[in-house]
């Protein structure tokens, strides 16, 4: 299924949809018997292995509570949002913002590079009074 993608994006000169739809027709049709859940798995993997499709973000459940990882934009936000305000949400006088920003993604990059993958707890969206759901401090991206 692999070759199939790429002959159809590089020879075949069709957008990656296309593509990904010739692979699951192809998958069809030599196995009819397996369901369409199984096959558009076996095509996002392949998609995502040819990396043209991005990676699911990482889940565990730890003592019934799910964690998701954290995607980068998110945790620089509030890793710098950890170094320029306390606990109590109190300004720091020795940081800028330009500063607190910078060093905020120069670690999620090298935390990236050294393989850590950071998870937070999901977090359970509940309406408020206008009826719209608010995202977690991690959960904006």
């Amino acid at each position: 299924m692999r070759g199939l993608v790429q002959n159809a994006l590089l020879v075949g000169d069709h957008t990656v949809g296309e593509a990904s739809g010739r692979a699951w027709g192809f998958c069809y049709a030599r196995y009819p018997y397996l369901p369409s859940a199984v096959i558009e798995a076996a095509v996002s993997f392949v998609l995502m292995e040819l990396q043209l499709l991005p990676p699911l973000p990482l889940t565990a459940e730890i003592n019934g509570v799910a964690f998701r990882e954290v995607g980068d934009t998110a945790l620089a936000q509030t890793i710098g949002y950890m170094i320029a305000f306390d606990e109590r949400g109190k300004p720091h006088r020795a940081w800028h913002d330009g500063a607190n920003s910078m060093a905020a993604r120069h670690l999620v990059q090298h935390l990236r590079t050294r393989g850590f993958v950071v998870m937070s707890p999901e977090v359970d969206r509940r309406t408020h009074k206008g009826g719209a759901s608010h995202p977690g401090p991690l959960e904006r991206e």
